[in-house]
């Protein structure tokens, strides 16, 4: 009948055709009630309604509902007993039928139960818990619990108004705004400062994403990469740059401890393996240079290339034509063979 749910009015009932999610379903009546399924679910419908057809076989369908609800004298329509008539054996799902019939029982004592305004009641109600968890929320938001991160938040400010992502007046600055395009990388705020370092200039693609890998490897490596002159002074460079941003931070009062913070943010396990691949080498020869698990060293990969788009979207925000054209190759160099095959049976 096209999108559901469909609401209207057959034979002088209203109804509601809808998708019924399982968890939805209380259970299956013992009444069997016939309706033409076939024509409802395949019938005309048009924004006006349901074709005659359509309208009669809901119409009858609604008839044979509403008289087996009359036969249940005002109570619910007697159900099928899941363990008795369905042949449900397993004694978890019986033991947790026996609980859900007992709450059952229990709610149909209850006096609201067969009040005729149960559902305005309940409404009520809802608002009410509603009203009442806002209030709870306020009254958290003005209590000493909320303030506790001020001074932490206040201190973040300050490194990115020292930094330069923040100006005078805590508007986002262009560095603040070339932060925001990277997402993919172990800390932001360090590759941003890659960025601007200018270190990435005097490398070609191949070492500007072994040298990326480090701030998007995830994992630890015990075996030392060999690197050309050019990427291990770069990786020099790199680490100092995180224990500038390292000490500026604990400088402004944060928590932070510059040795453990290059430790964490930098991994430089797949330096020599992604330099490689972007260089050629076959995917069996590069994963003999490491100790890394083959799997990881994929996802790595395709992590990278995430990392070199959205650095060609900061490079767009700065206006660096030199950046966007190097992670753009990059990229290239590193989206091949085997890494970023449909299927590896197919590779």
């Amino acid at each position: 009948p096209g999108a559901l749910p469909r609401y209207g009015e057959a034979g002088g009932c209203a109804y509601m055709l809808a998708d019924a999610p399982l968890r939805e379903i209380s259970g299956i009546g013992r009444a069997k009630v016939a309706v033409d399924a076939e024509e409802v679910l395949r019938g005309e419908w048009s924004p006006e309604g349901p074709s005659r057809a359509v309208a009669a076989a809901l119409a009858a369908g609604l008839r044979a509902l509403a008289k087996a609800q009359e036969e249940a004298r005002g109570g619910d329509i007697p159900l099928l007993d899941p363990r008795t008539d369905l042949g449900v054996r397993d004694l978890e799902s019986a033991g947790a039928l026996a609980q859900r019939a007992h709450l059952a029982a229990r709610r149909a004592s209850l006096r609201p139960h067969t009040c005729p305004e149960l559902s305005e009641q309940y409404g009520e109600v809802r608002a009410a818990a509603a009203l009442a968890a806002k209030r709870a929320q306020l009254a958290h938001s003005l209590s000493d619990a909320s303030l506790a991160g001020l001074p932490e938040f206040h201190a973040r400010c300050g490194v990115l108004a020292q930094l330069g992502y923040l100006d005078e007046a805590r508007a986002v600055t262009l560095k603040g705004r070339v932060a925001c395009e990277i997402n993919s990388t172990q800390d932001e705020l360090l590759a941003t400062e890659l960025v601007f370092s200018g270190i990435l200039a005097e490398l070609g693609p191949a070492e500007a994403v072994a040298l990326l890998s480090a701030l998007v490897f995830q994992e630890k490596s015990d075996v030392e990469p060999e690197l050309p002159g050019d990427l291990a002074a770069a990786r020099v460079a790199l680490r100092e740059l995180a224990a500038a941003t390292a000490e500026v931070q604990r400088r402004a009062g944060l928590a932070v401890d510059p040795a453990e913070y290059v430790g964490e943010v930098l991994h430089c396990g797949l330096m020599q393996v992604v330099y490689e691949w972007a260089r050629g080498t076959p995917f069996r020869d590069i994963c003999g240079l490491t100790d890394v698990m083959e799997g990881s060293i994929v996802r790595a990969v395709v992590r990278l290339d995430q990392a070199c788009r959205e650095l060609q979207d900061a490079a767009r925000v700065m206006g660096n034509t030199a950046l966007f054209q190097q992670f753009q190759a990059a990229a290239a160099l590193i989206r091949r063979d085997v890494v970023f095959a449909a299927s590896l049976y197919v590779a």
